[in-house]
């Protein structure tokens, strides 16, 4: 009967319509699973970045949440992402920074990779190189990154190949007594004359080295030239 037909019509458009919204129910399921899981693995790799930078700084339980305090922050206050930040940490930790320095010098160092656009991990990296060469020299991981900041602004070398360069002349500058400041200005002025940072850094290591114990013959032409690189004690004038 023709009631029995729009009954039963009635009854495919409702089944077909449920199995439509059930289609979109589980794709919505699934979507929605999948979007935790992705902020479940992206929280995962933040703690265990945090952990790490805490574990091999010597820190504590306490100190991991200091640590994300702090991360989280420069990630709301600076162009940069709390993961970066954490990453930078064990960057850091890596190249012997304690928790202590890590808490108190992170936002200077933060600021530098900022105002330079240098990549933040490397940025932390060569602040704490810098450290390790001339610490007894610096006040603080404060100095080196303000260091940095400006023969990055100031010359083409780069705070990302200024790490590479202090690899090569810093044990030797720092043991004839010259300043970060004073090397990282040599060199910002070479690669403003065309010289890499790397070329740069190797020459004046090199011209370093001479001057400490020259050949008979670049001796013989410095007392032509009345030149003297060392004081009566052997130092580096």
């Amino acid at each position: 009967t023709a009631a029995t037909t729009s009954a039963s019509s009635l009854g495919s458009k409702v089944s077909s319509a449920m199995s439509t919204v059930g289609k979109v129910t589980t794709a919505a399921g699934v979507a929605t699973t999948a979007m935790g899981v992705s902020a479940l693995k992206s929280y995962g790799t933040f703690q265990q970045s945090l952990n790490k930078a805490a574990i091999i700084a010597g820190g504590t339980s306490k100190d991991i949440g200091e640590l994300a305090d702090m991360a989280n922050r420069m990630g709301a206050e600076l162009p940069l992402s709390a993961q970066d930040a954490a990453d930078a940490m064990v960057s850091m930790a890596q190249d012997g920074a304690s928790i202590k320095t890590i808490t108190k010098e992170f936002p200077a160092i933060a600021e530098a990779a900022t105002a330079t656009g240098a990549d933040l991990q490397t940025t932390a990296g060569t602040v704490q190189q810098a450290m390790n060469v001339w610490g007894k020299s610096l006040k603080s991981p404060a100095q080196a990154a303000a260091i940095l900041t400006e023969t990055a602004n100031l010359s083409n070398a780069s705070i990302e190949e200024m790490s590479s360069a202090i690899s090569n002349i810093g044990g030797v500058a720092s043991q004839a007594g010259f300043s970060m400041g004073s090397r990282t200005e040599s060199i910002g002025l070479l690669t403003n004359k065309g010289f890499t940072a790397q070329r740069a850094s190797q020459d004046l290591a090199h011209a370093i080295i001479q001057m400490e114990a020259p050949s008979k013959s670049a001796k013989k032409e410095m007392n032509e030239l009345g030149l003297s690189f060392t004081d009566a004690q052997g130092n580096m004038k």
